[in-house]
Order: C-alpha cells, then sequence, then structure tokens
C-alpha cells in the first residue's frame, strides 16, 4: 500500500441501530473497492469485520473492526462499531478518532432508539454526518419517509444526494443529484456500473432535489448565497466546491440510497466520500495539554509537525498478544520509533505497524498525520493512552466514557482462580472500556460491571474461552453495616491461655456507648493509677478496630 498525506484520507465510522446493515455495508465497500474478492455473509459468519466467534455464533457486533479501503487516490478509513447499546462504549472510542460519522438507517423501519442515540454522540463530538438509508430492497420500503422521518428527527440539514429509482425487490438504480445521471447497478459480486440519462418519469423529482441540494450549498457561503440569489443557481464548479464546504461545517448532511445486500448504490457513496467528506488536516486543530504543566497546545495534523498518536482500541489475539489501534494525530512514524507514553512515563519503541481490515493485517512502512493502523506487542502502553516524541510530552484529549448501569460479583467455579480471573478482568477492560471490575472489601466480592447483562456475559464467556477460568455471576451481597444502639455498663472478658511458663492471662473490662450520629469511633482509655500496663492498652483499642470491619452479627 502507498503511503497517504493528510489530503488523501479519510476517516469515517458506521454507526446506527443494531441490524440497520453496518456490516454489511462495510462488506460490500471492501469489496467494491477491490480489497476483498468475495463478498462474505453475516448468516454464514465470515464478514471481513464481524470475525470474532461471538459475533459469528450471535450475528451482531461485538467490537469496533478498522477498515481501509483505497477509492479515487483516497484512503477510506472507516470503522464498523456495533449497534446494541452494551456496546456503546466502542461507539464513543470511535466518534473520538474519525471525521466524519454515516448514520445507517433502515428504509423500512426508520429512525430507531439505537438511531438516536447515536445520533447525540455525533452531536456531542460535533462531527460533520451523513446517512446512508439502507435495504431499500425491502418489499416494504419507504425512502421518502423515512428521509422526512430522518430530516425531523436527527437533522434539519439532512439532503437527498441520491435516491431510489424504484424501491423493493426490483431495486438496481440510483438517481445521483451532484452528476445529474441514473446509475444501474449489476448483479451483486459482478461490479458492473453503467450511468445513463435520468429517465422522463424521475426528470422532474430529480430536477427539484438538485434545487434543494443547491440551495443548501449556497448557505454555506455568503457569496455563493449572493450568486444564488441573484442567479437562482450555482454552477457546476461552484457546486462542488461549495458541496466540500458545506458537509465540513455540518451545514449539510448527505442522505444516501443503498442496498447494501445487493450492492446497489456503493459507487456514488465512495465516489461522493472521497471528494467531498473531510480530510483530517481539514477539521478544527485538536486540542491536547502538556504533560509538565497542564498548559494548553495547538496539535495540527501536520506530518511535518511532531509525532503523537493516541490508542483509542485494543485488541487482545491469542497468538499475537494485545494489539494497539491507534490514529496518528501529528507527525509520523515508522517501525522501529521510540515514542514515550505520556500517561505513564515510559519509552515504547514500536515494532511493525499495520493498516487492519477486520483480523487481516497488511505491514506498512510509514503512516502520516491523521491516519489510523496498529501496533503489536507495546509493554506498557493500554487504550487511551498518548505516545508521542520525547521532546513533546503532551497529553491528547481523553476518551469519555458513560457511567455503568448495571453490576454483578464474580463467583469462581473453582478455588485458587482468583488472580487469574482479575488479570482476565484488566485484558477485557483493556478491550472494552465500559466494562469495570474492582474487589469490594466491604463485601469480599469482586465486582464487575458495565452498559447491560450481554456485556457481562460475554465477559464470562471470555474467561472461560481465553482464559480457561469459570464463572458465575451472582447477585451482590448487601453490604449491611452495624453500629451500637444503647449503652453497655460493663462487658466483660477473661483471656487464659497456658502456654509453657507463666501462660498468658487478660482481664478487660468495656463500656460501649453510642456517640452522635455521624461523629465516628472514639476510643477513651479510662485506666487510672496504672493498674493496667499502658503497653497492654493499644491492643485492646486494636481488636475493637478489627471487629468494627467485619461487625458482629452479619
Amino acid at each position: 500500500m502507498k503511503e497517504y498525506q493528510a489530503e488523501a484520507i479519510r476517516n469515517i465510522a458506521l454507526i446506527g441501530h443494531g441490524g440497520s446493515g453496518k456490516t454489511t455495508v462495510s462488506e460490500i465497500l471492501l469489496f467494491t473497492a477491490g480489497e476483498i474478492n468475495r463478498i462474505g455473509r453475516i448468516e454464514e459468519g465470515n464478514t471481513t469485520s464481524d470475525f470474532n466467534q461471538n459475533e459469528i455464533d450471535r450475528q451482531i457486533s461485538i467490537a469496533t473492526s478498522p477498515l481501509h479501503v483505497e477509492w479515487n487516490n483516497t484512503k477510506i478509513n472507516f470503522l464498523d462499531t456495533p449497534g446494541f447499546p452494551d456496546f456503546v462504549g466502542q461507539v464513543i472510542s470511535s466518534l473520538h478518532v474519525v471525521d466524519l460519522a454515516v448514520s445507517v438507517i433502515k428504509s423500512a423501519e426508520g429512525v430507531e432508539v439505537g438511531t438516536e442515540l447515536t445520533w447525540d454522540l455525533i452531536k456531542k463530538n460535533k462531527l460533520p454526518a451523513a446517512v446512508i438509508i439502507n435495504k431499500i430492497d425491502n418489499e416494504h420500503s419507504k425512502f421518502f419517509e423515512t428521509f422526512q422521518q430522518a430530516k425531523n428527527k436527527l437533522s434539519s440539514d439532512l439532503i437527498v444526494v441520491s435516491f431510489p429509482a424504484k424501491e423493493g425487490p426490483n431495486f438496481t438504480s440510483v438517481v445521483d443529484l451532484v452528476k445529474m445521471k441514473m446509475i444501474t447497478y449489476g448483479e451483486a459480486g459482478s461490479k458492473k456500473v453503467t450511468e445513463e440519462e435520468i429517465p422522463a418519469d424521475l426528470k422532474a423529482n430529480a430536477d427539484k432535489l438538485r434545487e434543494e441540494l443547491i440551495e443548501k450549498v449556497a448557505e454555506s457561503d455568503e457569496a455563493l448565497m449572493n450568486k444564488f440569489f441573484e442567479e437562482g443557481t450555482l454552477s457546476e464548479e461552484e457546486l462542488l466546491k461549495g458541496l466540500k464546504t458545506s458537509v465540513l461545517q455540518g451545514g449539510l448532511v448527505p442522505a444516501f440510497a443503498v442496498s447494501a445486500a445487493k450492492a446497489v448504490g456503493m459507487n456514488t457513496f465512495l465516489d461522493f466520500a472521497s471528494k467531498y467528506f473531510p480530510a483530517p488536516s481539514e477539521r478544527p486543530v485538536v486540542e491536547g495539554k502538556m504533560k509538565e504543566n497542564g498548559n494548553p497546545v495547538q496539535i495540527a495534523c501536520d506530518v511535518k509537525g511532531e509525532t503523537s498518536l493516541l490508542i483509542f482500541k485494543s485488541l487482545s489475539e491469542k497468538h499475537v498478544g494485545e494489539l494497539s489501534i491507534f490514529k496518528v494525530y501529528s507527525g509520523s512514524l515508522a517501525a522501529g520509533l521510540d515514542l514515550q507514553n505520556t500517561n505513564r512515563d515510559k519509552i515504547e519503541r514500536l515494532g511493525q505497524i499495520f493498516v487492519l481490515n477486520g483480523r487481516n493485517r497488511k505491514e506498512i512502512g510509514k503512516l502520516n498525520a491523521g491516519d489510523i493502523g496498529a501496533v503489536v506487542k507495546l509493554k506498557d502502553s493500554h487504550t487511551g493512552d498518548t505516545l508521542s516524541s520525547k521532546n513533546f510530552s503532551i497529553l491528547l484529549p481523553a476518551m469519555q466514557y458513560p457511567e455503568p448501569v448495571i453490576r454483578f460479583a464474580v463467583k469462581p467455579k473453582a478455588k485458587g482462580d482468583e488472580d487469574k480471573i482479575s488479570a482476565a478482568l484488566h485484558t477485557a477492560h483493556e478491550e472494552e472500556p465500559t466494562l469495570r471490575s474492582k474487589f469490594d472489601p466491604e463485601i469480599s466480592q469482586s465486582i464487575v460491571s458495565g452498559q447491560g447483562e450481554l456485556q457481562l456475559n460475554l465477559a464470562v464467556k471470555l474467561l472461560k474461552d481465553r482464559y480457561g477460568v469459570e464463572v458465575e455471576l451472582v447477585e451482590p451481597r448487601i453490604p449491611y453495616r452495624e453500629t451500637i444502639r444503647g449503652r453497655c455498663e460493663d462487658a466483660e472478658f477473661k483471656h487464659k491461655k497456658q502456654s509453657g511458663g507463666r501462660g498468658q492471662y487478660g482481664h478487660v473490662h468495656l463500656k460501649l456507648e453510642p456517640t452522635v450520629r455521624g461523629a465516628g469511633y472514639e476510643f477513651v482509655d479510662a485506666i487510672v493509677g496504672g493498674v493496667v500496663p499502658g503497653r497492654f492498652i493499644p491492643a485492646v483499642e486494636k481488636g475493637l478496630k478489627e471487629i468494627m470491619t467485619k461487625g458482629i452479627l452479619t
């Protein structure tokens, strides 16, 4: 693979409700661009991005898959994210590093809960966006109704860029409003694409939608707006130039008609993405901070700058070790380069550098600012860490994950597995940052928490499959607390133990009474005249403190 500069790179995340077709869209994009020569199917468990056994078994995406294609001399990196809300951490990590998000919506079902949840994350990250209305080949497809619903619920800036010539099982053609042509696709797998003039029965609608597109583009620039008011239209050159600006500024959200299953509409999408989606160098400069003093620093996406990268995802493979997936924010990097981990004050030497398509790795000599890649076997670096040049000690903005919504206690099925379980859960957290684990000393249980029951059940399966330890999830114990409610005048205890020689003897008298609520523990030594030697008093207090942590009743 050739080396790409930031201007020729596009970073895209595919997001949306579970089952909207993101993985199938990914597969067809790879096939259309020639990265793979056979179209995998989710039902057959042979897609490029869903390669994990749990994903194959359940037929859902569980982890983000980094993918890439080369199209029109442009490298398009896209991240296929899970749609199930349990794995929202994967979506958050992906949106942190991409330059545009594409929401995939089912044409028949329209905007669903997952669509709106992930769209909120787009707005939170202030990202440019696009929409793919998928499954137009569904017999209940309703493209324009779904488009209008998305416009009402997601963004009023949504504009049709391509629409279906005919919906349902016979869907084979889209009308491209940028080229003003009808694009007809052959059978899935044939890669046959033909351009022709727009038929007469579709021309009026195409002209109307093209006019709306031109008007929306004109809104992005005052000069274009004046020209549009004066002449009622824009030249082809002005339209194409304004399109990129509009998408970059978020003033235009393009919508595409697609059937991933039939491979219809993909060329139109790839053409548009390569020409009009923003490059990393066109996005606002990222603000990090200096490690030493916390002062803000501007990190431009410039290949000539000092090198900095952020690890946004980790994968752990049995025979490979930990694979760290990163985005280069500035400078460039190659194998053998020494970088400092500014989060942990460690020096890392980069081994082989790869670009990924699912589990398929392709070694590459050099990666430049704006690109996404992977490296294996870093010693002390994990998800969320910044690596940078030794004389550029910066911290890139951290990813913010939601608090857990569900928790269980982990109960080992065999004794002696506790250390192994702890190490395995730490690795699971690296792969899925919203999965958290800790030992709660108050109830003497290991607690695992996350975004949903499916996520926790998969963590249990991971422990068994990868680490050979079996556990079950149980309700955590309730940390009952005890206190003294009344006054006890004279609690007495005698300790006698014959140990040879003089033996051991102790005689303790205690008075117990409650203090003011919230005042805490108070120990009063009421011995007078040295009746009991002072060196024995601390042992009495120590015994009291020990029983306070455990309680008597529970």
